[in-house]
């Protein structure tokens, strides 16, 4: 059984990538096992908490109880070619442990991206107003307003996160991926994927809808605004996103 790790950053379709691999027989694939204080009954916290000796092997050797953690999982998945997961860039934080066990034990990684971070930015924003990250069935659209003067640096500190985790990643040979060929070129993306973990390629499919369908220049109450501060910096090209 192949192991894999989806590492991601927020707003980035993991959650429809995670559907999407779900979806095919022969592969397990959780939603986010280490979110913290999570009360899901198959999380890490959940387990790091429910009994005493637990209690004391987090404190002594987190990483070993990491460890236990993930193959009790691996070996509850059941009769399936692949086992896996997804881990956001802030849980990587929390459970520094991660990298350790991604560099060592050596499982197959797909490193999910957002090429256009304006839109994962406005992503992001609309969400958290909304209260909603995904669903079915697409909402009515929701606008925001940006700090168009603070907006190049934000965008200048997402893509150098991005750059970080690549470096950080590049030991274990990652598949990247992003969010824009997984929405734009489904079927051939998700076989990309299932090659790389070994397993039959299949048609995939999906419940989840998107959220935002809109252009950007629907969506953000100061869009003049935003143009005019992203207008010849590199992040120009975003606009048309």
């Amino acid at each position: 059984m192949t192991t894999f790790v989806i590492v991601f950053r927020q707003r980035s379709g993991s959650e429809l990538l995670v559907s999407l691999l779900d979806s095919h027989p022969r592969i397990r694939c959780h939603r986010e096992l280490f979110l913290p204080d999570s009360a899901q009954a198959d999380s890490f916290a959940v387990y790091a908490r429910k009994s005493p000796v637990h209690r004391i092997a987090r404190r002594a050797a987190r990483g070993f109880l990491m460890r236990r953690f993930i193959a009790k999982r691996r070996d509850g998945a059941g009769a399936v070619d692949a086992f896996g997961f997804k881990v956001a860039y802030s849980q990587w934080k929390v459970v520094p442990e991660i990298e350790g066990w991604i560099l060592g034990i050596g499982p197959r990684v797909i490193h999910l991206v957002r090429t256009n971070l304006l839109r994962r930015l406005v992503s992001q924003s609309i969400a958290r107003a909304r209260g909603r990250y995904q669903g079915t069935a697409t909402p009515p659209p929701l606008k925001v307003r940006l700090e168009a003067g603070k907006l190049a640096g934000a965008l200048d500190r997402s893509a150098a996160q991005i750059d970080a985790y690549r470096r950080k990643l590049e030991p274990a040979s990652p598949l990247e991926v992003s969010y824009e060929a997984l929405d734009a070129e489904r079927d051939a993306t998700t076989a990309r994927i299932l090659d790389f973990i070994g397993v039959a390629r299949a048609t995939l499919g999906t419940d989840l809808a998107r959220m935002n369908p809109q252009p950007l220049s629907e969506l953000v109450e100061n869009w003049d605004e935003v143009v005019a501060a992203l207008r010849g910096t590199g992040h120009e090209a975003f606009l048309a996103g």
